[in-house]
C-alpha cells in the first residue's frame, strides 16, 4: 500500500499579526555568539571557543508540520494508560493549525495508518478526535511495524517543500514481536524521533537508542505513578517545540586558518560531525531542526601555532561559518572570523568568559552522569553514586555571566574608593558611568567596558557617602553588596543540582534503578546531548533548554485535564501573545549586502570591458587605440577573477588576510585610473579622427566602445570603495 495520499493544505494565509513595535526590518532567524579566551601566547597551547546558535525569530515564521504519531495500543495499554494517551493526542490536535498535518498510526501486535496526513482544519480537527476516541487496547507490542510505517508516511509524502517532518513515538512497553535492534537494524533517513517511554515497564534502552539515532530526536521519560496528566504534559512540551521550528537543515562548519590553528576536538554532543575531504581540515556539525528562542551550543578545541618568531599580532585562528533552510529557502551566513591576540603576555585563567566556563562544566556533569549509568548497569551502585556526589561538588564551579560582572564592578570600585584624591579622579567618573549604564539598562565605557546592569541602588548610596567624604561607610556599602551576590542563584545550576539529587535517589536500589534511575539517567544524557528539553519523568521538575512557549504548552496542558471542554488557543494564537524575541544589533549589518553588490558591480565591469575590448576588435584598431584595449583586457581578466573569489567565498567559509585586502584595494584603484585614462585617450583620438575624415562607422564602433569603457569606470570605483571597507572592517 502506498503512503502519497497525503493532503494539499489550503492556500497560505498572511501570517498572524505581530504585536505593535515591529519594525519592517528584515528578521535575522538564527544568530552566532563565540565565546572564547581573547588573548593567548606566542608558544604553542591550545584554545576553546565555544560557539553558539540561537533561533532569533518569531515563530510566526515557523514551518508549517507533517506530524506522525505513532501510539501503543497494546493490551498492557487498557485503562487509564490508554485514556491518558488518548488526551495527549486530542491536545496535539487542538493545537494545531491548519497549515500542519497530522497522520495518526496504531500499532499492537500488527500495525494500522489510522488516517494519512490530514490538514488540522476545523472539520478535520473533528474528525481526528473521534479517531482517538475509537482507541482500544489489545495484543502485543511490535515497535518496529509501528516506527517503519510512520517513516513511510512520512517518506512517501508528495507535498514536502518547506514542511517540518517529525515522527512522536509513544510505548508503555517491550517490543515482544520478533528480534530488532534499531543499533543496527533501524535507519531513520535523517528524521526527528521524539520518543516517549511510558510507565515503569517499557524499554528505556530500545527508545533512547531511537531517538538517539534520528537527527535531533530525544527520548522522554513518562513515569505514571505521581499524577495522571504526565503524559499530555509531556507531549505539549514537545509540540510546543515542533510548532515553532523556524530553521531546518541547521548546520555549522568550523574551518581552520592554515598556519595559524588546527582543530583538535569538536565537542557537539551526539550531533553527526563531518570532516571535509577538501584539504581544508573544516569540520561541519548537522543539527537538524532549530526552534525559536532555542541554542546550539558546540565547544571546539584549537591547537595554536608556535609563533615565537614573531612579533605580537593579531591573529584570525579560525572562521565559522552557519547554513539552514528557512521557509524552503537555503539561507548560507558570512564567514565569521574567531581572533585571538597573539602576545607575550602570560596568560590570565579570568579572561576566560563564564559561558564557555559554564558550558564546559555542563558537559562535565552528562559525562559524570554517563559514567554512573555504565556502573549502575553493572550492579555497581555505591560506585555511580558516589560519582554523582563528584558532580555535585563540581557545580559550585558554573559561574553566572552577569555575577561574575557585577563581581567585577563592585570590586573595581571599592578600589577606586580606597582615598579621597583617587575616588575624585576615577571613582566618582566610573560610578556615574555605571549608573548611566543601569538607568539606560545598556552597556556604557566605564574605563574597562564592563557591562553591568543591576545595583544601581547599591552604587547611588555608596556614591553618596563618599560625596560627603564617608569613604569608609561607602566602601562598606560595595562590601555588603558584594556578599548579597553569593545569594544569587544560577538556574542552570539549580536545575543540575536537582538533576543530580533525583539521580541519587534512583540509584540507591537495582530495582529502583532499573524501573526509574536508568530511564531518568538516559532522558537527561539526551538532553544535554541534543541540547533540547526533554522529560525526566516528570516534565514539571528538570526545565532544562525549555523555552517560553514550552512553559505556556504546560499550563494550558493542565487546564484542559481540569476543563476538558474548554477550546485551546491555537498555535498561530499562541504566536500573538507572545513578546518579540530580542535580538542583538550584529556588527556589521551590511556584510551581506556589500559582497553581493560587490559581485554585482565586478560582473558588470568584466562585461563592459569586454564588450569595449571585442568591439575594438571587431573594428580591427591598431596602434592609437592599443592602449585602451590591453586595459580592457586586464580590467575584464581581473574582474572576472574577482567574482570567482567572491562566489566561492559565499559557497564555502575562507579567511583572507590583511595583505590581500590591500592588494585588493591597490588593484582596483590602479584599474579605475588606467581605465579612465585609456578611455579618455581613445575618445581623444576618435574625435581628432572624426574631425579629419568625418564620421563613418569605424569611429561609430570606437565611439560606443569609449562609452563602455567610460561607464565602467564608475562601476570599478565603486568596488574600489567597497576594498577601503573591507581593509577597514579587517584591521
Amino acid at each position: 500500500m502506498s503512503f502519497n495520499d497525503d493532503e494539499e493544505p489550503p492556500p497560505t494565509k498572511p501570517g498572524p499579526a505581530r504585536p505593535g513595535g515591529i519594525t519592517g526590518l528584515p528578521t535575522r532567524q538564527v544568530q552566532l555568539s563565540k565565546y572564547h579566551n581573547p588573548n593567548a601566547p606566542m608558544a604553542p597551547n591550545d584554545q576553546q571557543v565555544l560557539l553558539e546558535l540561537k533561533g532569533i525569530s518569531s515563530a510566526a515564521s515557523r514551518a508549517p508540520l507533517d506530524l506522525v504519531a505513532v501510539i501503543d495500543v497494546s493490551g498492557s495499554m487498557e485503562g487509564d494508560k490508554l485514556e491518558n494517551a488518548k488526551k495527549a493526542l486530542c491536545f496535539i490536535i487542538r493545537k494545531l493549525t491548519d497549515r500542519d498535518r497530522l497522520c495518526i498510526v496504531q500499532f499492537d501486535h500488527e500495525v494500522t495508518r489510522l488516517c494519512p496526513l490530514r490538514c488540522a482544519t476545523e472539520a478535520v480537527r473533528a474528525d481526528l478526535e473521534a479517531l482517538v476516541c475509537g482507541l482500544k487496547a489489545r495484543g502485543a507490542t511490535n515497535i518496529k511495524a509501528g516506527l517503519e510505517t510512520s517513516l513511510r508516511v512520512v517518506n512517501e509524502r508528495k507535498l514536502t517543500a518547506g514542511r517540518a517532518a517529525n515522527i512522536m513515538l509513544m510505548s508503555d512497553g517491550q517490543h515482544n514481536e520478533g528480534d530488532w535492534d534499531p543499533n543496527t537494524n533501524f535507519d531513520p533517513l535523517n528524521m526527528p524521533v521524539h520518543t516517549f517511554g511510558f510507565g515503569r515497564d517499557h524499554d528505556s534502552i530500545m527508545l533512547g537508542a531511537i531517538a538517539k539515532k534520528s537527527l535531533g530526536g530525544v527520548y522522554n521519560f513518562v513515569d505514571d505513578s505521581d499524577k495522571l496528566t504526565n503524559l499530555s504534559e509531556t507531549f505539549s512540551q514537545i509540540l510546543a517545540g515542533l510548532v515553532t521550528i523556524i530553521a531546518q537543515d541547521l548546520e555549522l562548519t568550523v574551518t581552520p586558518v592554515q598556519g595559524e590553528a588546527t582543530i583538535k576536538k569538536v565537542d557537539a554532543g551526539t550531533y553527526q560531525l563531518n570532516t571535509s575531504s577538501d584539504g581544508s581540515s573544516s569540520v561541519t556539525v548537522k543539527f537538524g531542526t532549530l526552534y525559536s528562542t532555542e541554542e546550539r551550543s558546540v565547544i571546539v578545541e584549537l591547537a595554536l601555532s608556535d609563533r615565537t618568531a614573531f612579533d605580537p599580532y593579531r591573529a584570525d585562528v579560525a572562521v565559522v561559518q552557519y547554513r539552514f533552510t528557512a521557509q524552503g529557502q537555503q539561507v548560507t551566513s558570512n564567514p565569521e572570523r574567531i581572533t585571538i591576540d597573539r602576545s607575550w603576555r602570560k596568560p590570565d585563567p579570568d579572561d576566560a568568559p563564564p559561558q564557555l566556563l559554564n558550558e564546559v562544566t555542563r558537559r562535565q556533569h552528562a559525562d559524570s552522569i554517563r559514567e554512573a549509568m555504565e556502573m549502575a548497569d553493572v550492579e555497581k551502585l555505591e560506585d555511580a553514586r558516589s560519582k554523582l556526589a563528584e558532580a555535585l561538588k563540581a557545580l559550585d564551579r558554573i559561574v553566572d555571566p552577569m555575577v561574575d560582572m557585577l563581581r567585577k564592578e563592585l570590586l573595581k570600585l571599592l578600589e577606586l574608593f580606597t582615598t579621597k584624591e583617587t575616588y575624585k579622579k576615577q571613582g566618582r567618573p566610573y560610578a556615574i558611568s555605571s549608573l548611566a549604564s543601569h538607568g539606560r539598562q545598556r552597556s556604557a565605557a566605564r574605563g574597562d567596558a564592563e557591562d553591568v546592569w543591576q545595583h544601581a541602588d547599591t552604587i547611588r548610596a555608596a556614591m553618596k557617602m563618599a560625596d560627603g567624604g564617608k569613604l569608609h561607610d561607602a566602601r562598606n556599602k560595595l562590601a555588603e553588596a558584594l556578599k548579597a551576590l553569593d545569594r544569587i542563584v544560577n538556574p542552570m545550576a539549580d536545575m543540575l543540582r536537582k538533576e543530580l539529587l533525583k539521580l541519587l535517589e534512583l540509584f540507591k536500589t537495582k530495582e529502583t534503578y532499573q524501573k526509574q534511575g536508568r530511564p531518568y539517567a538516559i532522558s537527561s544524557l539526551a538532553s544535554h546531548d541534543r541540547q533540547r528539553f526533554a522529560a525526566r519523568g516528570d516534565p514539571e521538575d528538570v526545565r532544562l533548554f525549555a523555552t517560553r512557549r514550552m512553559d505556556t504548552y504546560l499550563e494550558q496542558a493542565k487546564q484542559l485535564d481540569e476543563k476538558p471542554e474548554e477550546k485551546l488557543p491555537s498555535a498561530d494564537d499562541d504566536v500573538q501573545e507572545e513578546p518579540e524575541v530580542s535580538q542583538d544589533v550584529p556588527d556589521s549589518p551590511t556584510i551581506g549586502e556589500r559582497r553581493t553588490l560587490s559581485v554585482a558591480l565586478r560582473v558588470l565591469t568584466a562585461v563592459l570591458s569586454l564588450l569595449a575590448f571585442s568591439i575594438m576588435a571587431s573594428a580591427r584598431t591598431s596602434g592609437p587605440y592599443r592602449y585602451d584595449v590591453g586595459v580592457n583586457v586586464i580590467v575584464c581578466f581581473y574582474s572576472v577573477a574577482q567574482v570567482l573569489v567572491e562566489i566561492r567565498r559565499l559557497v564555502s567559509p575562507m579567511l583572507r588576510s590583511t595583505s590581500y585586502y590591500w592588494v585588493t584595494l591597490f588593484l582596483d584603484q590602479v584599474l579605475a585610473y588606467l581605465l579612465m585614462s585609456a578611455s579618455s585617450a581613445a575618445a581623444s583620438r576618435n574625435r581628432l579622427w572624426v574631425s579629419r575624415f568625418g564620421t563613418d562607422p569605424f569611429s561609430s564602433r570606437i565611439n560606443t566602445a569609449v562609452w563602455f569603457s567610460f561607464v565602467g569606470f564608475p562601476a570599478l570605483s565603486a568596488n574600489a570603495l567597497i576594498s577601503m571597507v573591507n581593509l577597514f572592517s579587517k584591521i
